[in-house]
Parts: C-alpha cells; structure tokens; sequence
C-alpha cells in the first residue's frame, strides 16, 4: 500500500484517477463473479429441497395406499413424442418405474427385476434365462435432472409424474425414430445417441421368505441393459 501511495504521488491526478478506477472495476467484477457462483449454488440447494418435500408428501401418500407406480417423463421428447411412443424404438419418451426413495444425491427408482445367476467365483451375474436368485435394479436420478413433480399426475394417467431432463448418454447401434415433414414418427436404423434415465445403479437380492428387513445389496456383471 505504501508503494502504491508513492507511486500515484509520482502520477498525474487524471492518471490517478482512471488507475483506481480500474482497480474497483477488477474488484468489482471478482465480487460480482464470486456471488454468481454461490447463487446457483443456492439455488440448486433450495431446489433438491423442494424435489425432497414432494417425495416424502409422495412416501406418505403410498404408505397409506397408494401405488409406488411413478411416470418419469423425457422433457426433451415431450412436446414432440408423448404420449404416443411409450417404449418405443429406443425413442420413449416416458418410462414408469417404483418410487423406493431418495438418497443424497437424488431420486432413486426400482425399474426392473433382474434374475441372477452366481459364478464359480461367486460373482452375480445378470441372466434372462433360469436364474438362482432375483434382485432389485434401482437407478438414482439426480436432484438437478429433476425439472417438476406433478403429484396429481396428468391427462393420461393418475400416478405421479416426473419431468426429468435426462443428461446421461451412450452412442448406440440399432432402431431409432425421427420426426418426419408431416409430423409423424419415422423409424429409422443407425448410430444414435441415446439418453440414460439413471445415472447410477445398484441391486438388492429380494428375500423370497421376507423375513429379513435388511437389504443386501450386491454387485451385478452383465447387465446388458446398464452401461
């Protein structure tokens, strides 16, 4: 600071004057860019808690009854593809799975049961055939994916919706649909790139004897469906 005093001591005042403009235009600009950061922050915070509250009003509602059935629906393919191509040609554009609940870093959903076989070397591998055991799939989707919840659900359907922005994708080889000059659907096959609905997964083995309130969660290979 004493040779910063010096210094503009030895600088015309004009001079002096657009210096120390310059130095609040620098600190400015770090403030302004420090407090864009911690905002979204805020507001990605204040949004997991919101997507929080209305799955636990949601838990509640299915311990008193209701299905665990929820319609998660791709935001990206909505106004052109739903509600006509449900699980069609790799191009859905919704999907429904069993709400299980949620974890720090999102949602987590059951969307199939896996049946599993184990190795010699005791591994659990994923089987579409005759299998040892069954498992649980659960996919986790993160809190920032998750756009709205419509607990009420929609025209079509009466269980609770979810509009997700999917941000996960694979490039994969096999059927696809476009949208065609008239407004229909055409199906084509090629490369395309593919949305994942979860961005992580993981398995319990279900207890055919329920008996034992604790799940075992185990790792599965094979899973043709789990990149």
């Amino acid at each position: 600071m004493i040779a910063l005093s010096i210094l503009l001591t030895c600088i015309p005042f004009s001079d002096c004057i657009a210096i120390v403009s310059v130095i609040v235009a620098i600190i400015t600009l770090f403030v302004t860019i420090h407090i864009a950061k911690v905002i979204p922050e805020r507001d990605k915070l204040e949004h997991r808690k919101q997507i929080r509250e209305a799955v636990s009003e949601l838990a509640q509602q299915m311990k008193g009854g209701r299905n665990h059935m929820c319609k998660l629906i791709d935001i990206d393919r909505f106004e052109k593809l739903y509600p006509h191509n449900f699980n069609s040609m790799n191009r859905q554009s919704h999907f429904k799975a069993e709400l299980d609940g949620t974890d720090i870093h999102g949602i987590v959903f059951v969307d199939k049961i896996v049946g599993l076989n184990k190795s010699e070397r005791g591994h659990y591998i994923a089987t579409r055939g005759e299998n040892e055991y069954k498992a649980a799939r659960c996919g986790s989707i993160p809190y920032e994916w998750i756009i709205d919840i419509d607990l009420n659900g929609d025209e079509i359907d009466t269980c609770p919706v979810l509009y997700c922005k999917f941000k996960k994708r694979k490039i994969a080889l096999g059927h696809y649909c476009v949208e065609g000059k008239d407004g229909s659907l055409v199906n084509k096959f090629g490369f395309y790139q593919d949305r994942i609905p979860f961005s992580s997964y993981e398995y319990y083995l279900l207890d055919e004897k329920k008996d034992n309130p604790l799940r075992t969660y185990v790792t599965v290979k094979k899973d043709s469906d789990v990149l």
